[in-house]
This record gives structure tokens, C-alpha cells and sequence, in this order.
């Protein structure tokens, strides 16, 4: 059912256009009406290409630059749909979020929902997007907690709320009925960069009497603004911005005062209002106003001084906690953040937990959820930066992470407990830091900062082989080779059962790595829509009865509506555990992903489909190690993909020499097996004399 009209207005963002507006075509969406504000870039060509690949765009252009106000009111006249769905050419949104506001909106009776609206702060954050809105959403308990006027500035709607909420406004991206476009439309006298426009329309369709509710499970993500803006415009884009946030929201409090004295019951006028927002906001800017305002050459040692003094405060506040009398048989444990229950962590807190009763195993998290749902499962764990979670920490003797020390919180108060590394993952990427010499100038100095304070302090690490051995000693400079265990890692207990492997299905996994440049993306998507349409390969993987799971990366664009019956493609949603998939899995395709590591230990073939393999290693610093690995199963497109596979299925490949070759670097001959959750309490119970 076809319901939902997607406006978007757009100036000079011909270079966004196809990271975003691929992410509005969803089920409920009839059409997407792009209206080009004259702009001056290449807009109209790219948006005739998107237009090859999705039909239902319709595209208008304005006859001179009105800015965004006029061309969204412009967007609004076109519709044909009862609703419609405010966008940006700078944003995308996550599968469903249309869905979603439409349930909602449907479910409470509401004229609009607003969804949730992120920030990314840079390119790195596409490839974690998961974690990225986990780590950027907030907690609370209702929307009243965050929406008080007299803190208009911190104002955002980047919460998590259990169930949508009524709120007096919303931010731009949100669901509204089109019969309220009747009476009321966006003041066309907001100018600049619009700053407040759309908190001025909802304002003002509450005070005629619409619901509005807020849905934090639709998610909007803006794109990080090194992407938006040109490099030379940066400066020039802040100074006005800036100067419109001010003015923008002295109009908005202004013009709305009677609503907002009414609705949060207060006396306060909206100059009062405004001086608040202006105090607040000027305390915010001042701190970064060297950084954000100096040349570009200053700026760099600017931050650098202000990265410093952050440091230092960081430093004194971990050195403040210090407590050398700690308890060593309570342990602690998180992961990626606080915001995920996952990875070597979550195996070695359920294994300590199950088989060590006299050691008292905690889980912190960011996540209540998490919390809830740990707590109903008889495991203790508590919620990060509150005062019991604290000073839990402040006692541990052990603490196990899997990213930093920010897996814990904010602050950690764990000076004094041994620190643990689990990592996520043993690949042959090289570190941006690793250094080929520990005994220079730069790497003593920066061990010497590390021992003083780092997140990623560590006493103890746990690897897989003594290659990885090396590997860490060179990448973490304050480690000693001899407190690098070489004990497997925990996750890969869930591959096997009793020491051995669980029985293979006829199942064949590809998981290709996200590429970080845009041109790298877009081959891999070509790639993947290409063999989701490869009729050949289908008939091959129907004679022998094995069904080809594609798991891409979540903003990787799949073209194909149906795919056949033997190639699959598997969502986030349907992956809760990779290690579970990974343990039946009869084949596994990827290229330069750390899980040929773990699925190497099930002595099954591996093929590595690294067509970008010169261009990948020249930007990515690949280990030399990386080359020895392919051999027979290494190759290039979708036709070579084809024969290895029925060369395999024949069984004319020893796909043995390739494995045993990732087995030579990532996994020691005497963990191939599981017993990995053991092998790392055993050693550290050894070492801590317990």
C-alpha cells in the first residue's frame, strides 16, 4: 500500500544525493519529490540517474534560489499522497523507519511522529551504523526529561524513549498528515540556513490543536559534515550559521511565546527565554572556538593542545580513583561501548559466570535494556555512570573490555584493576599506530603517555597465535611480550561442541568488508546486485543443494526486489550472533574481514574474493602475510567466483592449503579445538594467584 509522499529539498548537494535518497525508498512510499533550489552544481543530472534506478522520484526545479522554507512548501504542493514525509538531501534513514512512523502515527491516533535524528562526525561511523545509533542515543525514561525550553539549546532529539511519547514539537524529519499543509506551512521569512524553521512549524501545529508524538525507534541520520561542506567553505558556512541560530531562535521564541508559556506552564517571556539559550550556547561555542575559528594551519595545533589538555584531565581524573586494594575475585566485563552484549566478552562473562562460582562476574552496560534483560537472566549487571555501577568498578580486580576502557562509561574508575584486552577480531589489517620499532624516540614517548593514562591500557592481552603475539606488542605501546596470552579467543567456544566443530550445513556465507571510499562502495554494491541476478550461479548452487547467504553491510544498496532461490540475502536483523551462523556454515566468501580467523578453526573452505585487492592494500596497510594466504580459492569477479565453487563442489580444490595457511598466522596448533574461555581464566587465575 502506497501511501507516503518523501519531499526533499536540495541546494548543491549533487555529490549527496546518491548516499541518501536510495535510503527513502521504502514500502509505504509512492513518491519522491525532489525540488532542486536552483541549484548550480550537476543536481539535475544525478537526479536523473537515481531516476534510472528508482522511478517513483519526481524531480521540480525552483526558477531562482528561494531557500528551503519555499522549496519545501513548494515540494508539498505536488504530492498526490495523504501523507507525507519531510526529508533532507543531507540524511538518510535507517530500513522501516517509514513503517514505523506510520504505525505509530496510526496506532496513537497522531497527526505527526518525528523520528530520532543523529549526527555522524565522520566517514569511519557508515561502518559500525548499528553501534554508531546505540552510542549516540540517549536514555530516558520520558520526553519531558529532555524537552524543558529553559535548556532550548541542548534540546535534541536523539533519545530513546521505551514507547512514543507526545511532545509539543519535533525535529524536521517526521510523518505528518497532508491535510495539515492546508492551514499551515513553513514561515518562508526564516532565512539563512533555516536554523529553527521546522521546530517553528510543529510549534505551531500544536497550537492549533494536532497531536504530535515522537518515535525514537525511526532513526534519521545526518552525514558527517566533512561530507556536506567543501573543505573552503567550512569557515565561511559556521560564521553564518551561527549568526542565523541566534537570530532564528529570537524569531521563534518570540512568535511562539504565548504556546510555550502555555504548554510548559511557565511565566518566563521570550526574552528571558533567549537570554538562557544565548548563555548556554556561547558556553558550548567558546570552548571550541580556536579550533572552529582559526586558520586551518593554527587550528591543526590548536586541537592538538586542546586533544592535550582533555588528556590531562582525563589523566587526573583516572589517577584521582586510583585504589590499589581491590577485590581480584570480582570481575568485570563490557563491550563495544557499553551499547552492545557481544563478542569475546559476552562468551568469557556467561563461561565465568557458569563455571566460577566463587568469582563474582559483573556486566556494566549503557544499555537498560541490556541490564533488564541480563538481570531477569540471573546474571548481575548494572547501568554505566550511576553510583552502584561505580563503585562496583572502584572494588574490581579484573576488568575485561573488548574496545577501551570506555566499554565501562564515561570514567572509569578502575586504576588499579588488572586491565584486560579481548579485542574484537585478529585480522591482518596493520594498525594505524603499530610501530615496526618499540625501541625509538616516538614509541617510548608515546608508551610513557600510554602508561600515565590511555583507554586502551592494558595488563593482560589475549590472542590467538605468536604472530598476533608480535602484532600486539607492536601496535600497544605500553605491552610486554610476556603479558600477551596466547589463549584463542572466547567467542569461538560457540563453534564448537566437546572439541569438535557443530556439523556443517550446505550453506555458503559471503561477508564482504564495507569499502570507505564512495567509488569502492559502489563496485562492491555492483558486485553484490550482480550476483543476486546471477542465473548460472543459482542453477549451480540448486544442483548441489547449497544456498548462498550474501550478509552486506547495512547501508550497502540492494537494487534487486526478488532474488532466487538458492542466493539469499540476510539482514541484521536475522544475524543476532555471527558466531552461530559462522558454526554451521559449509563455505565461507569474504575478503579482508578478521572472521577468517574464527572459521579457519573449522577447517572448512575459504574463498577470498578480493577484486579490489591493489587498491584495498595500498589504503588499508594490509600485513604482507595477507598475500601468502591466497592461493587456489582467491578470486577476482562473479565468473571466477563460479568455477572455484563448482570446483569445490567437484572436489578438484585442496582448500585445505589455504586454510591451513590463515591457520599458520592466526590460530596456534594447539587451539584449534574451543576450550578458549578456559584457556584465558586459567591463566589469568594463575597469574593472580587464586
Amino acid at each position: 500500500m502506497k501511501c507516503v509522499s518523501v519531499v526533499i529539498p536540495s541546494y548543491n548537494r549533487a555529490h549527496l544525493l546518491p548516499y541518501t535518497i536510495p535510503s527513502y525508498v521504502q514500502e509505504l512510499v509512492g513518491e519522491i519529490i525532489i525540488v532542486d533550489d536552483y541549484s548550480t552544481d550537476n543536481t539535475s543530472e544525478v537526479v536523473k540517474q537515481l531516476q534510472k534506478d528508482y522511478p517513483l522520484i519526481q524531480y521540480f526545479r525552483m526558477p531562482h534560489n528561494s531557500k528551503q522554507t519555499a522549496a519545501k512548501n513548494e515540494g508539498i504542493k505536488h504530492v498526490k499522497y495523504s501523507y507525507i514525509y519531510l526529508g533532507d538531501d543531507d540524511s538518510f534513514i535507517t530500513p522501516n523507519t517509514i513503517q514505523e512512523l506510520y504505525n505509530t502515527l496510526t496506532t496513537y491516533d497522531a497527526d505527526v511522529v518525528g523520528a530520532k535524528a543523529l549526527y555522524m562526525h565522520n566517514q569511519q561511523e557508515f561502518n559500525h551504523i548499528d553501534e554508531f545509533i546505540q552510542q549516540n542515543s540517549r536514555q530516558v525514561k520520558s520526553a519531558r526529561e529532555v524537552l524543558d525550553i529553559n535548556k532550548l539549546f541542548y534540546i535534541n532529539f536523539d533519545f530513546d524513549c521505551t514507547s512514543p511519547q507526545k511532545v509539543p514539537f519535533c525535529h524536521a524529519c517526521a510523518l505528518v498528515k497532508r491535510e495539515i499543509f492546508d492551514f499551515i506551512h513553513f514561515d518562508v521569512n526564516y532565512r539563512g540556513n533555516a536554523f529553527r524553521e521546522e521546530t517553528d512549524l510543529f510549534t505551531r501545529v500544536s497550537a492549533a490543536g494536532y497531536s504530535i508524538y515522537y518515535d525514537s525507534a525511526a532513526v534519521q541520520i545526518n552525514l558527517p559534515r566533512n561530507m556536506i561542506l567543501r573543505k573552503n567553505s567550512i569557515l565561511k558556512h559556521k560564521l553564518r550559521a551561527s549568526f542565523y541560530e541566534f537570530w532564528n531562535t529570537y524569531k521563534y521564541l518570540r512568535k511562539n511565546e504565548k504556546f510555550l508559556q502555555k504548554f510548559y506552564h511557565t511565566t518566563d517571556g521570550y526574552r528571558k527565554l533567549w537570554l538562557c539559550y544565548m548563555r548556554d550556547a556561547i558556553q558550548v561555542k567558546a570552548s571550541k572556538f580556536f579550533q572552529d575559528f582559526m586558520e586551518p594551519g593554527r587550528g591543526k595545533k590548536m586541537k592538538k593542545i586542546v586533544d592535550m589538555l582533555t588528556w590531562a584531565q582525563s589523566a587526573c581524573l583516572y589517577w584521582m580513583h586510583r585504589n590499589k586494594k581491590r577485590d581480584n575475585h570480582l570481575w568485570v566485563f563490557g563491550c563495544w561501548g557499553g551499547v552492545k552484549y557481544a563478542d569475546n566478552a559476552k562468551y568469557l562473562f556467561e563461561y565465568v559466570s557458569k563455571n566460577y562460582p566463587s568469582i563474582r562476574a559483573v556486566w556494566i552496560t549503557a544499555k537498560s535494556d541490556i541490564k533488564d534483560r541480563l538481570t531477569n537472566a540471573g546474571y548481575e549487571a548494572y547501568l554505566s555512570d550511576t553510583e552502584i555501577a561505580e563503585n562496583v568498578l572502584s572494588q574490581a580486580g579484573v576488568a575485561f573490555f573488548t574496545n577501551s576502557l570506555n566499554d565501562f562509561g564515561m570514567h572509569p574508575f578502575l586504576n588499579g584493576a588488572k586491565l584486560c584486552a579481548l579485542f574484537h577480531g585478529v585480522g591482518f589489517k596493520n594498525e594505524l599506530r603499530e610501530l615496526d620499532d618499540q625501541n625509538t624516540l616516538k614509541a617510548k614517548f608515546k608508551g610513557l603517555k600510554h602508561a600515565i593514562y590511555d583507554l586502551s591500557y592494558t595488563d593482560y592481552i589475549f590472542t590467538t597465535s605468536e604472530f598476533f603475539k608480535k602484532k600486539f606488542y607492536n601496535q600497544q605501546y605500553n605491552a610486554k611480550l610476556n603479558s600477551i596470552a596466547v589463549t584463542g579467543q572466547p567467542r569461538n567456544d560457540a563453534l564448537f561442541e566437546n572439541g569438535q566443530p557443530y556439523p556443517a550445513e550446505k550453506t555458503i556465507l559471503y561477508l564482504p568488508t564495507f569499502r570507505e571510499n564512495k567509488d569502492g562502495q559502489i563496485r562492491l554494491e555492483k558486485i553484490i546486485n550482480e550476483l543476486l541476478g546471477f542465473t548460472k550461479l543459482n542453477d549451480l548452487l540448486k544442483k548441489y543443494d547449497y544456498t548462498l547467504l550474501i550478509k552486506p553491510h547495512y547501508l550497502t544498496k540492494i537494487h534487486k526486489a526478488k532474488w532466487f532461490s538458492n542466493i539469499q540475502i540476510l539482514n541484521d536483523t536475522d544475524v543476532t550472533d555471527i558466531q552461530i551462523l559462522l558454526a554451521r556454515v559449509g563455505m565461507l566468501i569474504t575478503d579482508y574481514s578478521s572472521v577468517i580467523g574464527d572459521f579457519a578453526l573449522l577447517d572448512r573452505p575459504i574463498i577470498f574474493y578480493s577484486y579490489d585487492l591493489e587498491e584495498y592494500c595500498a589504503n588499508n596497510h594490509m600485513h604482507p602475510a595477507y598475500m601468502e594466504v591466497l592461493s587456489d580459492t582467491y578470486v577476482k569477479n562473479n565468473e571466477e567466483l563460479y568455477s572455484v565453487l563448482e570446483m569445490l563442489f567437484q572436489g578438484s580444490i585442496d582448500y585445505h592449503r589455504t586454510v591451513d595457511a590463515v591457520n599458520s598466522y592466526i590460530n596456534a596448533k594447539s587451539l584449534r579445538n574451543g576450550g578458549y574461555c578456559s584457556n584465558v581464566c586459567q591463566y589469568l587465575i594463575g597469574k593472580l594467584g587464586l
